[in-house]
């Protein structure tokens, strides 16, 4: 192919803004986009070299993946195995599993696959997962096992290309956006939804638009496109739902680029600029180092967020390997000159055979516990320092079962304590208050299911399940008189916005009833409001009443492994890190305030604004309150909350009286 300098430069344009969104640059809240340019630009260069082999008769499965192999695999060798030996030295035992896992996938192509395994209710913080960028790697790998052969047979029997690709074209766009509204997990890390991108690229390469004529037509469409995918980075932002409609303005902005540019036009002379061409030459080590380098200061550091400087050393750190990997490692490798195919195997095998046998070490060592000291060790241990009735009693069961019953010994149940994980993570708080009014109860929880009666959350591949679960609870209630009164706990601000923050709005949920079925914003919010007023006033005519038990604060970071990191690593804790007042927090409050204020038999119990005085802590006597980002301990629960939640309910019974 003919060199064309413009695409280097749109490469840079596509791995900058990752890199510094990565980094924690708020401005560059589109960052992300960078992925899907690539997708298009990688698309459209592999199938101008695929369909020109073919039409000249020269193309050969080997040859093209000889070329695959030399692009992608050396580099990632050495990163994989550079990863691996910084989690060994910087990271927990649990880093070390995750890497030593991931790792093992990344070699083979399939790391999308298992970080899309790894998503869900409970998954490890993505912060800290090393090697969680190659998922894009196994994207692309995967396409082009596909493409060649497809390609292949549609010239072998005499298809018209174009028409295919016209055609196919707009199917995958629909499959990605049916993923995205339904199975966003899918959607973000698997193939059928990123596919439409990587064919954009096929469709200019078989030239499905054919080319016009006129310079300066070409030359606005390829000034649009540069706008577009500029703009891009600053209009898209983490809480909007993606890969989607949004995906269009980056991927069809790339796509107008490579379509119009030239090399006369004002698009292609900035993109050919020097400095945008060598970052575009490196770009993929450059992808390649930075988020290894990010999370490797994370860790280090024990900074979840990196502060201004520490992420400056960290882009300048990636852009010093990126050039020095490019040099040493892309440019050898790749040259069939330089260096032959078998010595590419080997090489790359080597890397590859010495990253595995250090996997296995850490997978088959658990991690190497034996690293840590005893203060690291003691942070941890908040990690598993989980309520037993949580896990044990999760999902229906008869209310008589003794085994999930709490509070005064001996006692008929006469509560109940409904919710998802957050209700049974706060369960010792209320048997505090049980044992001293000697009364007794028993735990109601599934995981990712508020108790929001008349609601479903989509996408959500629990909602059947939660929706049963809630059915069956007020059947269970219904037929047990002696149930005097209903808590109800929850996530509530993840529940009322839809976005659980270590997971942005790609996950993004929606509530949906019989009346309102549209996924968006504003009729979530409708319906949760009408869902807890309706559940509110369902138990209160079984004759219970009803206490809302406000949502804990949220750390953002993982509190016990985020102290457990700066102890291994000898660093200042983040104990002084403390969690302050939000809109979200002050606007829930409004809404659960407003709806048990006109009844005597439901009340409303703000927790963040009890436990924090004036600011939120996460130890208390250097010990971690949270057993995760957003989950108390059973200690924190019982010893911490309980007294507060003690006060708040009599408190609230003495309003009734």
């Amino acid at each position: 192919m003919k060199y064309r300098p413009e695409i280097d430069g749109l490469r840079s344009l596509a791995v900058i803004p990752v890199v510094l969104f990565h980094a924690g640059l708020d401005v560059f809240s589109g960052g992300f986009i960078g992925v899907d340019i690539f997708f298009v630009i990688s698309g459209y260069l592999i199938a101008k070299i695929i369909i020109s082999e073919i039409e000249n008769s020269s193309f050969t499965y080997l040859g093209f993946y000889e070329r695959r192999i030399r692009r992608i695999f050396p580099a990632l060798a050495v990163v994989t195995l550079v990863c691996l030996l910084a989690t060994f030295s910087f990271g927990l035992p649990e880093h070390v599993i995750q890497t030593s896992n991931s790792g093992l996938f990344a070699l083979i192509g399939l790391s999308n696959f298992y970080f899309w395994s790894q998503s869900g209710y409970f998954s490890p913080a993505s912060e800290y997962q090393i090697l969680l960028h190659t998922w894009s790697l196994g994207v692309e790998e995967q396409f082009y096992l596909l493409l060649p052969p497809i390609i292949f047979l549609i010239y072998k029997f005499r298809l018209r290309l174009i028409p295919v690709i016209a055609v196919g074209l707009p199917i995958l766009f629909l499959i990605s956006l049916w993923l995205s509204q339904n199975k966003p997990s899918v959607a973000f890390y698997l193939l059928p939804a990123r596919a439409w991108e990587l064919s954009i690229g096929v469709a200019l390469a078989c030239g499905v638009i054919p080319k016009s004529g006129s310079t300066k037509f070409n030359e606005l469409i390829a000034i649009t496109g540069l706008f577009m995918v500029i703009s891009s980075v600053f209009l898209i932002n983490k809480q909007m739902q993606f890969p989607g409609w949004v995906a269009l303005l980056p991927c069809v902005g790339a796509a107008a680029i490579i379509y119009a540019s030239n090399n006369t036009g004002l698009a292609s002379s900035i993109l050919s600029l020097p400095p945008l061409r060598f970052v575009g030459l490196i770009s993929y080590s450059l992808y390649l180092w930075h988020w290894p380098v990010f999370v490797g200061l994370r860790m280090y550091t024990a900074e979840p967020h990196l502060s201004p400087l520490i992420a400056s050393i960290g882009i300048t750190i990636s852009f010093i390997l990126a050039v020095l990997t490019w040099h040493y490692v892309e440019k050898p490798f790749r040259s069939i000159s330089r260096m032959s195919f078998r010595r590419v195997l080997v090489g790359t095998s080597s890397i590859g055979a010495v990253s595995i046998l250090v996997a296995i070490i850490g997978i088959s060592g658990s991690g190497l516990p034996s690293r840590l000291s005893e203060n690291t060790q003691q942070f941890l241990s908040a990690t598993q320092d989980i309520d037993p009735l949580r896990e044990h009693c999760e999902g229906i069961h008869p209310l008589s079962q003794h085994a999930c019953q709490f509070g005064a010994p001996e006692t008929p149940i006469d509560f109940v304590l409904l919710g998802d994980s957050h209700a049974g993570a706060i369960r010792s708080a209320i048997e505090k208050w049980a044992i001293s009014s000697g009364r007794a109860g028993t735990l109601l929880w599934l995981r990712g299911c508020p108790m929001l009666l008349g609601a479903t959350k989509v996408p959500d591949f629990r909602s059947v399940e939660c929706t049963e679960f809630k059915k069956a609870v007020y059947k269970a209630i219904e037929a047990t008189p002696s149930i005097k009164t209903v808590f109800i706990a929850g996530r509530w601000e993840q529940a009322y916005t839809g976005i659980a923050p270590e997971i942005g709005g790609s996950f993004r949920t929606y509530w949906i009833d019989n009346t309102h079925s549209e996924h968006t914003p504003d009729v979530s919010i409708r319906v949760f409001e009408n869902a807890l007023e309706r559940t509110s006033r369902t138990f209160e005519k079984l004759g219970a009443e009803v206490i809302f038990v406000g949502a804990v604060p949220e750390t953002g970071f993982d509190v016990p492994r985020v102290l457990a990191l700066a102890s291994h690593n000898q660093h200042s804790s983040q104990a002084d890190i403390v969690i302050r007042d939000s809109e979200i927090k002050s606007t829930l409050d409004s809404v659960f305030q407003r709806i048990t204020e006109t009844s005597m038999n439901s009340h409303y119990i703000s927790i963040w604004r009890n436990f924090c005085d004036p600011n939120c802590v996460i130890t208390r006597n250097g010990i971690p309150l949270y057993s995760d980002d957003d989950h108390l301990t059973l200690t924190a629960a019982r010893d911490f909350l309980g007294p507060i939640l003690t006060q708040e309910i009599v408190r609230s019974a003495r309003r009734v009286h």
